[in-house]
């Protein structure tokens, strides 16, 4: 019984190793015929073999339960930075829960008389992960930039870092709505559109009778939540969740997963389709994705990205216009910024690192060229009614013709990126604060 039992573990686990080593061949000459970019990814030491190594925590920030978890419940916006707590070692956060620049600064609600305050809103590239310490992340930089060219104006300028990890537009709102308004902000930047893209096909809206529709605010740990606790039910989802959580700490079958992401994803691009008879899209919306870099979009997606039942493109958009009327109506100035992404629109010439990124940008992030594309359609058209007191505005290209290295992987940015950023939104607000350099 003992021999037949090892047989069969035996034949079990050569099986694994065998369906990897071939899984692994194969990525790897996927990788080395995809255009010239990088495989460091396929010849990376197998996951595997890492969990043995000094790798750091392997549980996410918000699923800890120990002083390295930066967030906290928050009613308005479901959670939000931990006062006096830290994301990491560079990046503390103060006592009102907004994240430090170079040092951690008091911030009181009675704003001095000669103080400019801005505030600017978005999720952990505003944060600043990548870089060593909040005085290199956008809002240190713009902070360090702006008192240094307009310091003979006698004015002291604050940039107020209102970032949040795995934040999205919807808790911007509610932050800026029910606290920011409180500390007297001159002006408010929204820079942010990538994680209300995480969440983009996720409907956010409950019937709760024939005729109303419940809009919660939710947020993208509470679909997780949300998603798990509708699987383990069953037994049978019980079961899967088990195997799925066994397989992220033991991630046996790395190379196949990879090989089977592969081949599903292998013709990324959709064919764009006419959609004039599209019933359901009415013709202000017949947005035809004809824009700058030539994504083409289908018919069924195109719908989806318009849906107002889902956080949609059309959705995030409506977001800002909010935000802009909360500014309007408050006598604040505001820029509302589309961010950069890796995977929109994709730079010129990409460094090792990012065309490591690049490589898992349709796996990870399928279609998120068709939702930017979408969103920046819609915010030049909103963008066409720009005036002193209140902008949009489209960063996406911004580092399109760069040759530094700007992204540490999908999403985030390196000291170099927050300083060209830094530098792009200086030029935005300079004339709506009426700056000059004496």
């Amino acid at each position: 019984m003992i021999h037949k039992t090892f047989i069969f573990f035996s034949i079990v686990l050569g099986s694994i190793i065998g369906l990897e080593l071939i899984s692994g061949l194969i990525v790897y000459s996927l990788f080395l015929n995809s255009n010239g970019a990088s495989f460091k990814q396929a010849t990376d030491p197998h996951p595997l073999f890492k969990s043995f190594q000094n790798i750091g925590n392997p549980i996410p920030p918000y699923a800890r339960f120990d002083e390295s978890n930066p967030f906290t419940f928050n009613a308005r916006t479901g959670y939000w930075n931990k006062q006096n707590s830290a994301y990491n070692a560079g990046l503390k956060i103060d006592r009102s829960g907004f994240v430090c620049n170079e040092k951690c600064l008091p911030l009181e609600r009675v704003k001095p008389p000669n103080e400019i305050r801005i505030f600017i809103f978005g999720g952990s590239s505003v944060v600043g992960l990548g870089v060593t310490n909040g005085g290199h992340t956008i809002s240190g930089q713009m902070e360090s930039l702006l008192n240094h060219k307009y310091q003979r104006t006698g004015k002291k300028i604050r940039v107020i870092n209102v970032g949040l990890g795995g934040g999205f537009s919807g808790q911007a709102i509610s932050k800026f709505l029910f606290d920011v308004i409180l500390y007297d902000p001159n002006l408010v930047i929204f820079f942010n559109g990538h994680n209300d893209y995480r969440q983009w096909e996720l409907i956010n809206t409950q019937q709760i009778s024939p005729k109303i529709k419940l809009v919660p605010n939710y947020h993208i740990y509470d679909y997780s939540l949300e998603k798990t606790y509708t699987e383990i039910r069953s037994f049978s989802g019980s079961v899967r969740h088990l195997i799925k959580k066994l397989i992220f700490r033991f991630p046996i079958f790395h190379y196949s997963k990879m090989l089977a992401i592969s081949i599903a994803n292998k013709d990324v691009k959709i064919i764009g389709a006419d959609i004039s008879a599209e019933a359901e899209i009415k013709p202000e919306e017949n947005l035809l994705p004809s824009g700058t870099n030539n994504i083409n979009i289908d018919a069924g997606t195109l719908k989806k990205l318009l849906t107002k039942n889902s956080n949609s493109a059309h959705t995030y958009v409506g977001n800002l216009i909010s935000a802009a009327g909360i500014a309007r109506e408050n006598g604040i100035l505001a820029l509302l910024c589309l961010q950069p992404t890796l995977g929109y629109p994709k730079k010129d010439k990409l460094s090792e690192v990012e065309k490591d990124s690049w490589q898992k940008i349709y796996s990870d992030s399928p279609k998120i060229d068709q939702y930017f594309e979408v969103a920046a359609q819609l915010i030049a058209n909103h963008g066409k009614r720009n005036d002193q007191n209140i902008r949009y505005c489209n960063a996406t290209n911004i580092f399109r013709h760069s040759e530094k290295e700007i992204y540490w992987d999908n999403m985030h940015y390196t000291q170099v990126g927050n300083k060209i950023i830094a530098e792009f939104l200086i030029l935005q607000i300079k004339d709506m604060l009426e700056l000059s350099a004496d």
